[in-house]
């Protein structure tokens, strides 16, 4: 991580110099993507068969960048949010496990920008980024649908914590709408590096009518780590501030 920053410092210095006469801009972006259009894993263990699929995804970013040149770097903040499930069969027995997972996060991307096309309406910028998501919070809820278990309800809340980290990389489409103003479709895939997430203490509840308070520490697995490439799409709306010459 360290390396990276450095490189990025050094690029942007390099990039400085050789554009001195290069237009310049800041610009800042609100955008809101899908990172899992296709998600699902089916894998074996023992005796079971476990699915793991995402249900829906999204995030929605502030980013705000330096333009020099062809270049652009940017970074920010975004919210994301993933409700996904699990579910185990017992290939043997007559009992089938679901667990559902609703997870929030903090991302933190960091982003570089070449333009390869550009004309007064269009714009074509190719891009290589990371992103480190921060978990906020989660919630779990496990139960059964078959066999001698069948309507156990336990859900998990609160307190979770841990983070992810992957590369994105992609194409980004822009149209000039207005003079400073334009909108992009960046369509991308990321590539998983790793990811540690745990949920540190729930609340239980047990066929909706016994609740009490524990405490646990529980490994969450996210479609994420099974699926270490995935792809998404984002639209986002981009206003430019712009200074400094144009050769």
């Amino acid at each position: 991580m360290k390396k990276f920053f450095l490189l990025l410092i050094l690029i942007g210095s390099c990039f400085t110099t050789l554009n001195a006469q290069k237009e310049k801009f800041f610009s800042f972006e609100v955008s809101a993507n899908t990172k899992n259009l296709f998600s699902k894993n089916i894998s074996y263990r023992n005796d079971f068969l476990d699915i793991l699929a995402d249900k829906s995804n999204y995030e929605i970013s502030f980013l705000p960048a330096f333009n020099i040149g062809r270049f652009k770097f940017s970074t920010g903040l975004s919210y994301g949010y993933s409700n996904y499930y699990k579910i185990s069969k017992e290939l043997l027995g007559n009992s089938n496990y679901v667990t559902d997972f609703e997870i929030n996060y903090t991302n933190i991307p960091i982003n570089i920008g070449f333009n390869i096309y550009k004309s007064n309406r269009i714009w074509l910028n190719c891009f290589l980024g990371y992103i480190f998501s921060i978990v906020n919070d989660g919630t779990e809820i496990f139960y059964s649908e078959q066999g001698y278990t069948a309507g156990q309800r336990l859900e998990r809340t609160n307190g979770s914590m841990g983070s992810e980290f992957y590369m994105r990389f992609g194409l980004e489409f822009s149209l000039i709408a207005f003079k400073n103003l334009k909108i992009n479709i960046t369509p991308f895939a990321n590539c998983y590096i790793y990811g540690d997430i745990l949920l540190m203490s729930y609340y239980a509840e047990i066929n909706k009518s016994n609740t009490r308070k524990m405490t646990s520490l529980i490994e969450i697995t996210t479609p994420s780590s099974f699926n270490p490439v995935s792809l998404g799409i984002s639209v986002g709306v981009e206003y430019m501030f712009r200074f400094g010459k144009k050769n």
